[in-house]
């Protein structure tokens, strides 16, 4: 169930900026390996070295949604208990 965003532009973080994706504001990577390592780098440099160690630390500076993290976290809890 990957997202038109991942699939068309190998973005898995709904990251913004830099080369353009199909003309939008989101971020285009070449590879599906270069979008996951651009999506921890961002994840790591500017949440997780901070202490913003959880969706819900992270939720206010990273997501404009108000159900992000609830989302994340639900994802999350699916993959453990599998």
């Amino acid at each position: 169930k990957c997202s038109t965003l991942t699939r068309e532009c190998n973005n898995i973080g709904g990251l913004k900026g830099g080369n353009s994706c199909n003309g939008g504001s989101y971020r285009k990577y070449d590879t599906l390996e270069e979008g996951i390592e651009g999506y921890l780098n961002t994840i790591y440099y500017n949440y997780y070295i901070n202490g913003n160690v959880t969706p819900e630390t992270m939720a206010s500076s990273y997501a404009a949604s108000t159900t992000w993290s609830s989302k994340v976290r639900s994802y999350m809890n699916e993959i453990k208990a599998s």
